[in-house]
């Protein structure tokens, strides 16, 4: 999208504002590629359904969620562990009380979990894998492959941490992190060039009771009578609008103007070579100072409220003061 204006200054100040666009909204594409791509895998783990294949998977501990249905309320062998029954399979599973009541109500339920190395307990004394190798022993579980009992006994499947943050947070978080890093820097950096609104006002000029196209903008800049009040303040006076730049792009006509006044707001910057080490924080860090910049805002007689300019450099605005009070009449500029 391009902002086509041909005026000298409102092409400078145009492409000061939006010098960096180009980079912020790759940045942000990038961002919120990477954030999508771990919520798409999130989503996928979660919601399809892989299944546990007992000769192949079952002794191996992985980040894959697997799903299983209980047909049958399963055995429990040590607090939260239960071995739970699988057609001629049996599996060892942690934290499922939630599907048990679920599955006692209704007569089934579908559990969720990660393949986990089964913890040794000393503290406790009880070693589970060997409570859980004695229960598929005693039950005749794989009597006849002594290597894959040896194996089941040795997995379990987690339950506890099967929600969608959690997820995100402990198998995808490289690209949710990378984006929101990326996501930061684009605000830093839109920031850095005046704001997204201001921006966004420059491809579509704030206005009046009266919607000025770009073209028309441009033209009254253009116009011999019209007067440029400087850099500082960011302002044409032409012969049917006032234009203000440094905000994004306002332009609004002088019989729509209802009043104007001056808003003093006050903001803090580092001290340039005040950068010292400081003890309590073992950092070292900038001084700060602050400081007073002037808000120029015109009320139109639609109360639309419109933002033609700030800088700390300004004041009072004597010279745009005295252009409303010549183009409007007295009793429009209101000391605030």
């Amino acid at each position: 999208m391009k902002t086509r204006y041909q005026n000298e200054h409102l092409k400078k100040q145009v492409n000061e504002n939006l010098i960096m666009l180009p980079v912020i909204t790759a940045l942000v594409i990038l961002a919120l590629f990477l954030c999508s791509l771990s919520i798409y895998k999130t989503y996928r783990d979660l919601y399809n359904d892989r299944t546990l294949v007992f000769d192949r998977t079952i002794g191996f501990s992985d980040e894959n969620i697997y799903t299983l249905e209980l047909t049958e309320r399963p055995d429990k062998i040590y607090k939260y562990y239960y071995m739970v029954k699988t057609g001629d399979d049996v599996i060892l599973v942690r934290n499922i009380e939630p599907q048990l009541k679920k599955f006692d109500k209704t007569g089934h339920a579908k559990i969720r979990g990660i393949l986990k190395d089964v913890p040794l307990t000393p503290y406790t004394h009880a070693n589970i894998e060997e409570k859980a190798l004695k229960y598929i022993t005693d039950n005749g579980y794989y009597s006849d492959d002594e290597k894959l009992r040896s194996r089941v006994a040795h997995i379990y499947l987690n339950c506890e941490k099967t929600g969608f943050f959690d997820r995100l947070s402990e198998a995808h978080p490289i690209g949710l992190s990378f984006g929101v890093t990326l996501l930061i820097a684009a605000a830093i950096w839109t920031n850095l060039s005046g704001g997204l609104l201001t921006m966004i006002r420059h491809f579509f000029p704030a206005c009046g009771s009266v919607r000025y196209s770009k073209a028309f903008i441009d033209e009254q800049a253009d116009h011999p009578e019209s007067v440029w009040l400087g850099d500082d303040y960011g302002i044409y006076v032409t012969p049917e609008i006032l234009i203000g730049t440094n905000k994004g792009m306002t332009a609004v006509g002088y019989g729509d103007i209802k009043e104007v006044y001056v808003k003093t707001l006050t903001r803090s910057e580092s001290i340039p070579g005040s950068k010292r080490y400081n003890p309590l924080t073992g950092r070292r860090s900038y001084r700060y100072r602050d400081y007073e910049t002037y808000r120029v805002i015109i009320r139109t007689k639609k109360n639309k409220r419109l933002v033609l300019c700030e800088n700390r450099n300004v004041g009072d605005c004597p010279k745009l003061k005295k252009v409303i009070e010549e183009r409007c009449g007295t009793g429009i500029w209101k000391e605030k």
